[in-house]
């Protein structure tokens, strides 16, 4: 190596240099990061199922995506958590895998499935490395016992780090509450417990007196008692029946409040979607009119300039020289913006979807009046057969 350095320097020398390059670049390239981007192979399905015992979520829920998810290629485990209100599903796959498409397959599947009317949207979320915490912090305070410090870490250390820019939660651990212990002293316990056994004694013995003369008190009763069953099971039987059939109809009339109230909660949703919609298109055309209008009123000895939307789309030599005056004042995106095909839209938007909208906005505010006018006499039907019903509970609970 010696001779070599010897004999040819300038190779030597080319080496160094190329080696020190080298290292720059690589130095002024690496990317340093604490906590770097992981593919955790896991998705979670969190289902909402309101007013469901947990047996009625596993059986409606649960079980539904199971058997539909777990067909999913790549899935090779399959946990489940059935609970009250909620279901939740765990998906492990392969370590290797595309987790964007396993994602849309999910998707895919759950738009295929046909869950309880009163189910929520099924939420599907990938598990990544960002939902673990970023930093642990350990708090000591001079002076302060365990309890002072946990005291101190609650009320001051987490609510200012809350306030903190970027802190999405913070929890704690290692924090103890303060709770009371209660021991009982045995041998008192029996001493009590022997008066009171001396007490009860004496007691017994006036109580067995009283007993005989209530059993045959009881006898007489009974007699008694027998010749009214036969009474009292008639009028129980009667004031079944009519409740029985008070309750389907209650039942019906509830059934058929809950579907008008729903109907006009997605009316109210439709209707809010599309006034949204109007007021965007109108937006985005006056805004557009308003730029080429104080376009052409900077330039006012200019009559290739178009006044409006309109104008532009009407003659393409003024659209093409209205797009040459935004260059010229350097706005070059909003040059590209004034294209014919982004102005049609504009137009299309204001003088053909908003009619039409219109028109959707007629139809649903009628469909809604109605709506609501026969979710009004239902829920008089709703209230009568509840008066109903009550009256006939009222009886069957007296008989």
């Amino acid at each position: 190596m010696t001779k070599l350095s010897v004999k040819r320097p300038f190779l030597v020398l080319v080496g160094v240099i190329m080696i020190i390059v080298l290292g720059i670049v690589a130095f002024t390239k690496m990317k340093t990061d604490l906590l770097p981007s992981i593919n955790m192979p896991y998705v979670e399905v969190i289902t909402t199922y309101p007013g469901a015992a947990p047996e009625k979520v596993e059986s409606d829920i649960t079980e539904v995506l199971e058997n539909a998810l777990g067909t999913v290629t790549g899935v090779e485990n399959v946990i489940s958590s059935s609970a009250e209100n909620y279901s939740i599903i765990s998906l492990e796959f392969a370590d290797d895998m595309d987790m964007d498409s396993a994602m849309a397959r999910i998707s895919r599947e759950i738009d295929q499935i046909t869950l309880p009317e009163n189910a929520g949207t099924p939420i599907v979320m990938e598990i990544s490395s960002d939902m673990m915490a970023t930093m642990y912090v350990g708090v000591t305070k001079e002076g302060a016992d365990i309890y002072e410090l946990t005291d101190f870490v609650e009320e001051n250390i987490v609510p200012e780090l809350k306030r903190q820019e970027g802190v999405a939660s913070i929890s704690t651990t290692g924090s103890v509450e303060k709770s009371v212990e209660i021991r009982l002293d045995q041998d008192l316990i029996d001493e009590v417990n022997n008066q009171i056994l001396a007490n009860v004694d004496d007691s017994l013995a006036d109580a067995q007196e009283k007993i005989t003369e209530s059993r045959k008190k009881v006898e007489e009763g009974k007699s008694s008692i027998k010749k009214n069953k036969d009474t009292l099971e008639k009028q129980q039987k009667k004031q079944s029946d009519e409740l029985a059939k008070y309750t389907k109809q209650l039942n019906q009339a509830l059934a058929t409040q809950a579907a008008y109230e729903a109907q006009v909660s997605s009316l109210n949703a439709q209707i809010t979607a599309l006034k949204t919609e109007k007021k965007q298109y109108k937006k985005s055309y006056d805004s557009v009119n308003a730029s080429i209008q104080a376009i052409a009123a900077s330039a006012p000895d200019n009559p290739m300039l178009p006044q409006n939307i309109e104008d532009a789309l009407s003659d393409e030599t003024k659209l093409a020289t209205l797009q040459a005056a935004l260059k010229a004042a350097g706005q070059e995106d909003a040059a590209q913006s004034m294209s014919k095909e982004n102005l049609q839209t504009l137009s299309n938007g204001v003088n053909v979807r908003i009619p039409e909208i219109d028109t959707e906005l007629h139809n649903d505010n009628t469909k809604l009046a109605t709506a609501k006018a026969v979710l009004k006499q239902v829920k008089a039907s709703v209230k009568q057969a509840q008066s109903k019903y009550e009256e006939v509970e009222s009886g069957k609970i007296t008989a």
